[in-house]
């Protein structure tokens, strides 16, 4: 599963499901249940109905599989995937917000800004 952001760039993908790793191979995130953490276990945001939410609800990211949410632009051609490194140990999770929003609107952030800012939080 690949997921795009709002500029229908190809940001990340998950082979199985669990794993999110950008298309460099680096391993960047887990999906667990509808929440997205990063290895250290911070709660990065959701992810259901095929979309990538933040935790205002805005959505940051689509698969292929998305259903409802904001319009979604055409889709380019998908870059090669480099051989990808083995996840690191995933921390213990850490608390998420309550209360997952739903909004129909994108998010002020690009997928990789996503991954990048909220890690570094």
């Amino acid at each position: 599963m690949t997921f795009y952001d709002h500029s229908v760039r190809p940001v990340a993908y998950s082979d199985d499901g669990i794993h999110i790793h950008r298309f460099s191979g680096h391993a960047i995130g887990h999906i667990h249940e509808e929440s997205i953490y990063d290895y250290s276990g911070k709660h990065l945001g959701w992810f259901a109905d095929g979309w990538v939410r933040d935790h205002s609800g805005r959505c940051v990211m689509f698969t292929d599989e998305a259903k409802g949410g904001p319009l979604k632009p055409w889709k380019g051609k998908q870059p090669t995937k480099i051989v990808k490194q083995n996840p690191p140990a995933k921390g213990v999770k850490k608390a998420k917000p309550k209360e997952r929003k739903v909004l129909n609107a994108w998010a002020g952030l690009t997928g990789v800004q996503f991954f990048e800012w909220y890690c570094s939080l």
